[in-house]
């Protein structure tokens, strides 16, 4: 009895145990099932959202040109064919939320935070509202950002207590706009929120007749009508010609009639569009301005007084040129200063510490003082062989000596051969400084003044002579001061049997000058030529000489016949 007592007390509480566990295995399984069901609705929301997102980003449908724009031209069929190329929108400076306009196909973001997380994506529709589930409509076409964020953000509290909440622009409509009068490619045109009037014309293109500075915005669903002066967007940046386009707008680019002409000292002359209203301080801008040097206070202004050749000439103050009107046919031209701030410059070579360019103060600078300016003079320099050569000058002659030049030799005259002989020894455009090389920056010779691009050479200091011609060892030979020429003639071998010694010349190496030997001092430099006596043929000259003789023999013989027979007759 007892023993089944106790088997019946371990019985129920062996059930009571596993009735417990079984409670434990229940709620545990219970609080499991909650979080995953908690979890997979979240994750559930976040795909929504996530997949709504990516629908938009996604689209294959929407499209843009790398201007954010597709060009839509007729074919012969009147169909409308497109070259569609996918390229991100690109923008050129962050969007003004005050300056942009909102309208169908624009997509907004909106982030909510608070007692409620979450995020919302709505397109505007094509009837310019967006609808907002569990909030309502608003209508936002052609509004700008601010006024649009402000009306959700009003909508929103109507709802929704204590939150926080960001509107966002999350992608811009595409739109059409029609392109017509002188542009290459006419037609309709796929363009983004952000595209600007210059990106569309650079698609378009403009023909040779097209006024740039008159282009013509038309928008038919805001009944108003806009002009742009292109060359102001494109030359001055100036943002005001270059709007971004808006749903309903037709650009017209019309042709080319009137023009002003403006000429001389700015970045950019030629020939432009006239516009009412326009000032020459304003054209001049468009033109890039100003060049270097030019007298803003020369500025004439040609004008005709009727329809033929009757002109005013006006010049203009600068001052005057913001407030002077332009007219049809206005030409133009701003002035160029002479010589406006020119860089003087000469070039020294050869024997100066310092060779190079250096710059010189016009009319003053002389030759002592770009010597200074080089460092002064080495010890081998020959101030005596200084030369200047001076290539802009233009001196008389060449006009005659290339006349002579033409000339056959048989029609040169004597005098045009002696001219042709000067021309031949002339050192062009150099200058002679004779200066002894003890005077040295005293001289007065070396206050030449030097003008621009002179180029001064100062020569080494010689230290030998040369000698050549019927000599028995021609060469170049130490020079010894004090010497007569007989001693180099000697130290050189002494003369060839050729030689003409009563015609030996020395040749100064300042001048290149001939001079009789007994004449000369010989110095650093010099030449001593030696002539050949001339071979002359005696058997060949007696040959002509009796030849000669015989046919003026010949001559009066017949002179006397001749005149024999006639007086006979």
């Amino acid at each position: 009895m007892n023993v089944t007592g106790n088997l019946l007390f371990y019985a129920k509480k062996k059930e009571k145990s596993l009735e417990k566990h079984t409670k434990i295995t229940l709620k545990i399984v219970i609080i499991i099932t909650i979080i995953i069901t908690i979890c997979n609705s979240q994750i559930v929301k976040f795909e929504n959202e996530t997949s709504q997102i990516n629908r938009f980003k996604n689209d294959e449908s929407r499209v843009v040109l790398s201007s954010g724009m597709q060009n839509y031209n007729q074919n012969s069929d009147g169909n409308n064919s497109s070259s569609l190329t996918k390229v991100p929108i690109l923008l050129d400076q962050v969007i003004d939320s005050a300056k942009y306009f909102v309208g169908p196909g624009d997509v907004f973001v909106v982030h909510i935070w608070g007692l409620e997380k979450k995020s919302l994506i709505f397109e505007v529709d094509f009837e310019g509202m967006i609808t907002i589930p569990g909030v309502g409509q608003l209508p936002v076409n052609n509004k700008n950002l601010i006024e649009v964020k402000e009306m959700v953000r009003v909508k929103f509290s109507e709802v929704y207590k204590n939150f926080s909440l960001s509107v966002n622009l999350h992608q811009l409509k595409k739109f059409k706009v029609m392109v017509s009068g002188e542009t290459i490619k006419n037609g309709s045109f796929i363009v983004n929120g952000v595209t600007r009037l210059t990106e569309l014309i650079a698609e378009s293109g403009l023909t040779d007749q097209s006024n740039k500075r008159r282009i013509v915005i038309i928008n038919q669903v805001l009944h108003d009508t806009l002009e742009v002066d292109l060359l102001k967007a494109q030359k001055l940046h100036d943002i005001n010609n270059n709007p971004y386009l808006r749903i309903g707008d037709q650009i017209h680019v019309l042709k080319r009639n009137e023009y002003v002409i403006l000429e001389g000292a700015v970045a950019y002359p030629g020939k432009f569009d006239y516009k009412e209203r326009d000032t020459i301080k304003g054209l001049i801008k468009i033109a890039g301005g100003f060049t270097r040097g030019a007298d803003s206070n020369n500025v004439s202004i040609i004008r005709y007084m009727n329809d033929f050749d009757s002109i005013s000439i006006k010049v203009l103050s600068y001052q005057e040129l913001d407030t002077f009107v332009l007219m049809p046919d206005d030409k133009v031209v701003v002035y160029i200063k002479n010589d406006y701030r020119p860089f003087f410059s000469v070039t020294i070579t050869g024997e100066v510490q310092f060779p190079g360019n250096y710059s010189i103060m016009y009319n003053k600078s002389t030759l002592a003082d770009i010597i200074e300016k080089a460092g002064g003079l080495t010890n081998r320099a020959d101030l005596s062989q200084c030369k200047i050569i001076r290539a802009n000058e233009v001196f008389p002659g060449e006009r005659e000596y290339n006349r002579v030049q033409k000339l056959n030799p048989d029609y040169q005259s004597s005098k045009d051969k002696k001219y042709l002989l000067s021309k031949s020894l002339d050192q062009e455009n150099v200058t002679n400084v004779n200066v002894n090389s003890q005077e040295l920056l005293d001289s007065s010779s070396l206050k030449i003044i030097l003008e621009n691009q002179d180029t001064v050479f100062i020569p080494k200091k010689p230290n030998s002579i040369k000698l050549f011609g019927a000599i028995t060892n021609q060469g170049i030979y130490p020079f010894e001061s004090d010497k007569k020429y007989m001693y180099y003639i000697k130290m050189a071998g002494g003369l060839d049997k050729r030689a003409d010694s009563k015609n030996i010349r020395i040749i100064k190496n300042h001048t290149e000058k001939m001079v009789s030997p007994d004449d000369a001092i010989i110095e650093p430099g010099d030449a001593i030529w030696i002539p050949e006596k001339i071979y002359y043929d005696k058997v060949k000259i007696t040959k002509e000489v009796v030849l000669f003789i015989g046919a003026i023999a010949t001559t009066i013989v017949s002179v006397f016949t001749i005149r024999d027979a006639i007086k006979n007759e």
